[in-house]
């Protein structure tokens, strides 16, 4: 069985059927069956819950993909059981509600919303998965689905790895102060957690993300951004390549 979780990238957002998504036509290449986790406008806090959620309840996958999201999305918890979806790119998703809470969002956007914090707790994701399926000896392939590549811009110690992880320095004037490599123990540490992850298990070894490979492939898209139906069959028969 295949278990596969990510963001619109990985439900199929807008196809004409789920069975069109890349988990799907990869599930059929596998000739296995699939439970396919992802939702659109989904972050990498709701990525990371839901694995955990499914794993504790179900038996273990013979195969798990994830497609990691930005950073700019989160999500938070609600007095109805529910989880607000919440990102720099989207609204506060509440569909289920029935009820406007856009200050929440404004609010999360405004004195929440911390790249440095997201990118920190991503990592750690990351490494618990990668850690907890190495143990238990499951298969599994992850990669970034859009946005930024910042594990390359910090295993590579780039600029925009600092600018990153500079943003933890709440208090400094940063007109008067530049920040400094050799003491910046926030910037080291996400260096140090970022070597960490073993890129062999990512698909195309985190040399692209998902919409940069398809993109370089000339895959159309729709009005959204989403690829259409060979977009998605080149993307799985990329992640069959390496498994």
């Amino acid at each position: 069985m295949l278990l596969s979780n990510g963001c619109s990238f990985t439900e199929g957002h807008t196809l004409p059927t789920p069975n069109s998504s890349w988990p799907f036509i990869l599930s059929d290449n596998l000739h296995c069956d699939v439970v396919n986790l992802a939702l659109g406008g989904a972050g990498n806090d709701r990525i990371y819950r839901t694995t955990i959620e499914y794993l504790n309840v179900n038996s273990t996958s013979d195969l798990i993909i994830i497609g990691w999201a930005s950073l700019n999305r989160a999500e938070l918890s609600h007095e109805s059981g529910l989880y607000l979806r919440l990102g720099a790119d989207i609204l506060a998703d509440t569909r289920q509600l029935n009820q406007d809470l856009s200050h929440v969002h404004k609010f999360w956007l405004t004195d929440l919303y911390n790249q440095y914090i997201s990118y920190r707790n991503w990592i750690n994701y990351v490494l618990h998965l990668q850690n907890y399926f190495d143990i238990k000896k499951i298969p599994y392939r992850f990669f970034l689905a859009w946005g930024t590549n910042y594990i390359k811009e910090f295993i590579n110690e780039t600029d925009l790895a600092l600018k990153l992880a500079d943003q933890s320095f709440q208090w400094r004037d940063r007109k008067q102060y530049a920040p400094c490599r050799d003491i910046h123990k926030e910037y080291q540490e996400l260096i140090t957690l970022t070597k960490q992850i073993d890129l062999s298990k990512w698909i195309t070894n985190n040399q692209h993300t998902m919409q940069s490979f398809l993109n370089a492939k000339g895959c159309a898209t729709d009005n959204t951004g989403h690829f259409l139906e060979d977009g998605q069959q080149i993307w799985a028969d990329e992640i069959k390549k390496m498994l």
